[in-house]
């Protein structure tokens, strides 16, 4: 199912390079399927179009782990996008009141098939997720650019703008100075405008060239198969235990909600197997 575009393109000659992002139907759907309340659906949502921004620079096998922890509000985010634009995420608790200001941490994890790869650490303080992931591109990734997310939820509470917008700047392709002047608008712009004019060419005065676009879904990698190998990893003993005090097994992705349950048969065949 999809749940938006992602966009990768070069503007001004070449010298600027555009991420954007477009998924207001992955973010509702991570809004039911975690059953949130307004202000927790909209910093949800953020978190995910971070995430996607953040998975830019992915190839492969190789995906991006988004998690923010809240001090004040007290929340945890998670959001995991793959490069094949798929990408998963929750927020909890489902519901709080809306903030002035975010301030907590932010932990960036980059994976392949076989281990970590890159992780990045940076403070959040600031009143938007937006300006914490700002600061995390310049300060973990010394990276010159202007970040922009947005969120809207309509009359009915459903999700109906969920759009980022990664604007860098490509080395030795432009002056610093140039470029943080062509940039200093886009952070007062509407950025429902801003995306309105992307969509048909256009960003800082200048025409896109569209490099790759690709369909964003909100996907989950969750599986029976996985929660066997996640029950397995207990031991045969842990195993014989739950058979006989709980009547079997139930694990709940704490992703996408989906409940699997393990009956008290396949729990003794688990068990069976590891003990060869």
């Amino acid at each position: 199912m999809s749940g938006g575009r992602f966009v990768r393109c070069l503007s001004h000659d070449g010298a600027i390079r555009v991420l954007a992002v477009m998924a207001p139907e992955a973010a509702q759907e991570v809004r039911e399927r975690h059953k949130l309340g307004d202000a927790a659906a909209v910093l949800a949502a953020q978190g995910m179009v971070a995430s996607l921004l953040l998975s830019a620079h992915i190839k492969g096998d190789e995906r991006i782990l988004l998690e923010i922890a809240g001090l004040k509000p007290k929340f945890v985010f998670s959001g995991e996008a793959h490069s094949d634009g798929s990408v998963r995420a929750r927020f909890s608790p489902a519901d709080l009141d809306t903030p002035d200001s975010i301030q907590g941490r932010l932990v960036a994890i980059k994976w392949d098939s076989v281990k970590e790869v890159y992780r990045g650490v940076a403070e959040v303080n600031h009143d938007s997720l937006e300006g914490a992931l700002q600061e995390y591109l310049v300060q973990s990734q010394q990276t010159r650019g202007r970040v922009r997310i947005g969120v809207v939820l309509d009359e009915d509470g459903q999700v109906s703008m969920a759009a980022g917008l990664l604007v860098e700047l490509i080395p030795d392709r432009m002056e610093p100075e140039q470029f943080e002047a062509l940039v200093q608008p886009l952070q007062e712009a509407d950025l429902a405008e801003v995306m309105t004019a992307f969509a048909f060419g256009s960003l800082l005065g200048s025409n896109v060239e569209v490099l790759e676009a690709r369909e964003v879904c909100f996907q989950c990698s969750c599986s029976m198969e996985r929660v066997e190998a996640t029950l397995r990893a207990l031991g045969a003993a842990e195993l014989r235990e739950m058979e006989a005090e709980d009547q079997g097994a139930e694990v709940t992705c704490h992703f996408c909600g989906s409940t699997y349950h393990v009956e008290r048969s396949r729990l003794l065949v688990l068990a069976d197997e590891l003990e060869g």
